[in-house]
């Protein structure tokens, strides 16, 4: 589930001294951006091949990457000039362009294996998590002594008390919803005392109170409230959300349904890593059950899985099959380069 642009050219490099080949990786504007960050390349491998008119190798030059190149960064590689490579491919361009050759470039990338399920080359840094030992620092939010405002759930059953003064001075919604006489505030979008206790504690202090269980629902209604309340560096909090979603279908990755939940909870707040986590999961571990219960069954989640997005964006269901088949061509991949001096 890579779609990466793989650029080759030759530059000074001023920590090198020295003319050096840069190799610089980029997302493919054509392609869908598969992750938001990505692990580091362990090798790097290319081989232009001249083809005859048959599709015949005639000849070919090899240019191999290894642990002996210098990374600058995750998406750039330097390597050691290699004189023999640089004369070599001379020939055979010359040469392929005399006898009317097809030039065509492979090119092979490994990864260490263990890299693409850490959280680390997965979702960026989010919010520092709450400990124990600091909560006195939050001595505004916990002191009940202060508590002055109910926030009762979605149905009324259930409330948390906080002080007023805090929540509007953190947050513009809150000066601008709440009255000097309020004592009492109904958040419709929060079903569970708990998703207001996560939310209230990172607009107030920052950190990310981590639950036990983080579901799917509870998630979204934690992000919903986040974009209600016009929460400071929502970022941060979806980060959090999201290494914590990854973690919890790590647990999960076994409950077809839960996959499907937490896919559409994805998609509709924009989750793009655990989205796509959710999408290899069900490609690597459900693809033949999936396939049966959306497209055989009359399944609750059926029309949700076969709703176009909007601008046209194609639906939960065509973009799942699109990754089945796009995993069967990932191992390898050939692309044909124009023609020798055409654009």
């Amino acid at each position: 589930m890579l779609d990466w642009q793989v650029k080759l050219y030759k530059q000074k490099a001023l920590h090198l001294g020295e003319p050096t080949w840069l190799i610089m990786l980029s997302k493919s504007r054509h392609g869908n951006i598969c992750r938001e960050i990505f692990p580091p390349i362990h090798k790097l491998y290319f081989k232009v091949i001249a083809l005859d008119s048959d599709g015949n190798t005639q000849n070919y030059v090899k240019f191999f990457i290894d642990g002996e190149s210098i990374p600058m960064g995750q998406t750039c590689y330097a390597s050691k000039p290699d004189v023999k490579f640089e004369e070599d491919l001379s020939v055979m361009l010359a040469d392929a362009k005399k006898n009317d050759q097809m030039i065509q470039l492979e090119t092979r990338m490994e990864f260490k294996r263990d890299d693409f399920g850490n959280l680390k080359y997965l979702v960026r840094a989010g919010a520092p998590n709450v400990l124990q030992t600091l909560e006195y620092y939050f001595d505004a939010l916990t002191d009940k002594s202060r508590h002055n405002l109910m926030l009762k759930t979605s149905d009324g059953v259930h409330s948390l008390m906080t002080s007023k003064e805090l929540v509007c001075l953190a947050s513009p919604f809150f000066r601008d919803t709440l009255k000097d006489t309020t004592t009492e505030y109904t958040v419709e979008d929060a079903d569970s005392v708990e998703a207001i206790d996560i939310f209230l504690t990172y607009m107030v202090t920052g950190r990310y109170k981590k639950p036990a269980l983080l579901t799917p629902k509870l998630a979204s209604e934690v992000f919903t409230l986040a974009k209600q309340w016009e929460v400071f560096k929502m970022k941060l909090l979806k980060n959090s959300i999201e290494k914590h979603l990854c973690e919890e279908l790590k647990t999960n990755y076994e409950e077809l349904m839960y996959i499907c939940n937490l896919l559409i909870l994805a998609e509709d707040a924009k989750f793009q890593n655990v989205k796509n986590c959710c999408v290899a999961t069900l490609v690597f571990y459900h693809f033949q059950d999936f396939m049966r219960i959306m497209v055989n069954e009359n399944h609750p989640l059926k029309e949700r899985f076969f709703r176009r997005g909007e601008h046209h964006k194609p639906s939960l269901m065509n973009q799942v099959k699109a990754s089945f088949v796009a995993s069967n061509q990932s191992m390898c991949f050939i692309r044909v380069l124009p023609v020798i001096g055409e654009d």
